[in-house]
């Protein structure tokens, strides 16, 4: 009876162990699922600000011209912690199999990295994983001038207009990387000019 006794309290410390581990990995499920949520949203919002702030002034056009849409699309950020929270619990369910199935620290560290990376937190928040990119595709006559999908002009420009695309989206991620820099540094990004000096940053233009 006193065997039985002390097993039973040493069980029951055990327990109380269990149920304080279990509570702890519920608590760290909870901020993963709520980190992920803020870090996809972090994503998404300054993607549209890269969108949203590619506007430049141009010739024959009386307002400024978006150079650059990314075309992201949210339904409302409710079903997206929803579908973060889906997405975690599949995730951990995945990496406890791969655990289970004696599989090297490497190669799980490896899936956890491509289960979390910021692209795949992004399709999640968004609950799409194909995001539209538009740019802007000039003219000799200006009003000829629209925005364009990425893929036709990559497929149908000329090398020329190639070299046009590109030079815009680039530009728009340099004025992006620029204003974040000078935002950490506390700066005014709208009070300062830049000037961009460019050597045939993309080689021949033929090719």
């Amino acid at each position: 009876y006193e065997r039985m006794s002390a097993h039973q309290e040493k069980l029951s410390e055990l327990l109380t162990i269990y149920e304080m581990q279990l509570a702890n990995l519920e608590r760290n499920k909870r901020d993963m699922v709520e980190q992920s949520f803020l870090h996809g949203m972090r994503i998404f919002e300054e993607i549209q600000w890269i969108s949203d702030n590619s506007k430049v002034r141009l010739q024959g056009r009386n307002r400024p011209v978006q150079m650059l849409k990314i075309d992201l699309t949210l339904d409302s950020k409710e079903n997206a912690k929803e579908r973060m929270k889906a997405y975690i619990e599949e995730a951990i369910s995945k990496v406890r199999q791969e655990s289970r199935q004696n599989k090297k620290e490497e190669e799980i560290r490896r899936s956890v990295i491509k289960l979390m990376s910021s692209r795949e937190v992004l399709n999640v928040y968004l609950g799409n994983s194909h995001i539209p990119v538009s740019v802007f595709k000039i003219e000799y006559n200006m009003h000829n001038s629209r925005l364009k999908l990425w893929e036709d002009a990559v497929r149908e420009n000329s090398g020329g207009e190639k070299f046009v695309v590109f030079f815009s989206v680039l530009s728009a991620l340099m004025g992006y990387a620029r204003t974040r820099a000078m935002e950490g540094l506390g700066g005014v990004s709208d009070q300062d000019t830049s000037v961009l000096i460019m050597d045939n940053p993309f080689g021949p233009i033929s090719s």
